[in-house]
């Protein structure tokens, strides 16, 4: 029977928690386990959970996880020698899910994104949510951040993932795939990101890991030769132009980047640029402006000299009154310009960060 390994961490005790996927009622798992039967038929698969002792060489605890179609669990991570959460996608319509949670209704006849937390010693599932449209199966990732918030990240090629309203993209970008990112609470009841992130082709996510100050380092390839690119960039340009070439691409994200909020208590009759408050401003401030009708919004940060700092918004959005945090912990002090283009609307204003 076949057992592939897709993710392997340490418990920083001298053993290893380890998960994938296996097709067979014969893997050997513990008398306490939260699921001791494979559930899987034909070629389908079970995801499975280890947990070994590498000093001595023990099975400590196993565990099958999954329903009666085809179920892979591709990260795992642990939190405070607690708990350990898990991610992956899901075939099967009677995976366990374990509330209250963000989704408990599996979206389609084919495959859903899961993320469960289970208990340290693999006895329980304590939380459990479905939360992707009709996902394509691949790799996926997950990272554990200091505010104790989870983000997820793969790749899709679904056009009904759930988004929020500070998302980089709420809509399908292009391609044959997307990458995707998605942030929940600890409880995983609340979705507090979620967004589609790339260019205008394909791009697909190997590997993301977490910095001390919760940025996220993601890396893997894209085919988009609008690849969002900083101004100090590596390498700012895409440089395969055959048909299938692939481009290998490395960033830096803050989930959100920038947090955008929306207001319909009151629709805008105009569009307007309302500026930032406060300003002078130390690290953070927030730019204000609204729209009347739907439309592209292109929102720009540029130096005393003219030279483009940051792209803000860049999108199609709807009718409403817009909020958008800014930061500028990574700037120098001086003057900066924020210019917003609406259709036939354009408007510059002055923008002070004082360190």
């Amino acid at each position: 029977f076949e057992e592939t390994a897709y993710s392997i961490t340490s418990d920083h005790l001298g053993g290893v928690f380890v998960t994938g996927i296996v097709n067979g009622s014969d893997f050997p798992v513990t008398h306490s386990a939260f699921d001791t039967t494979f559930n899987g038929f034909g070629d389908s698969c079970d995801a499975a959970i280890v947990h070994l002792s590498i000093r001595d060489a023990r099975l400590i605890a196993s565990t099958y996880l999954g329903g009666v179609g085809h179920d892979d669990c591709w990260d795992l991570s642990i939190l405070d020698t607690n708990v350990v959460y898990i991610n992956g996608y899901t075939g099967s319509h009677d995976f366990p899910i374990v509330g209250p949670c963000y989704d408990s209704t599996h979206s389609n006849n084919h495959y859903d994104q899961f993320l469960a937390r289970m208990s340290y010693d693999l006895s329980r599932l304590e939380k459990s949510t479905f939360f992707g449209g009709d996902v394509l199966p691949g790799r996926t990732k997950h990272v554990l951040l200091e505010d104790s918030s989870i983000v997820v990240s793969g790749t899709t090629n679904a056009v009904n993932l759930p988004t929020t309203p500070n998302a980089q993209s709420r809509s399908y970008l292009g391609g044959i795939f997307d990458i995707y990112l998605t942030k929940f609470n600890r409880e995983l009841t609340d979705l507090r990101y979620g967004s589609y992130w790339g260019g205008n082709n394909s791009e697909f996510v190997s590997d993301m890991v977490c910095d001390s100050q919760s940025q996220l380092h993601m890396t893997g390839f894209t085919r988009s030769n609008n690849f969002s690119t900083t101004p100090n960039a590596f390498d700012p340009t895409y440089n395969d132009t055959s048909q299938w070439g692939n481009e290998c691409f490395f960033t830096i994200l803050s989930i959100p980047t920038t947090g955008v909020s929306e207001s319909v208590a009151k629709l805008p009759s105009t569009t307007q640029l309302l500026g930032n408050y406060p300003n002078p401003f130390n690290s953070s401030t927030t730019i204000s402006y609204s729209l009347p009708k739907p439309g592209m919004v292109d929102l720009r940060l540029f130096d005393i000299i003219g030279r483009e700092v940051a792209t803000l918004v860049n999108q199609k959005q709807q009718t409403g009154s817009y909020r958008l945090t800014f930061d500028g912990k990574y700037l120098s002090s001086g003057t900066y310009f924020v210019r917003m283009q609406a259709g036939e609307f354009v408007k510059t204003q002055k923008m002070v960060l004082l360190k």
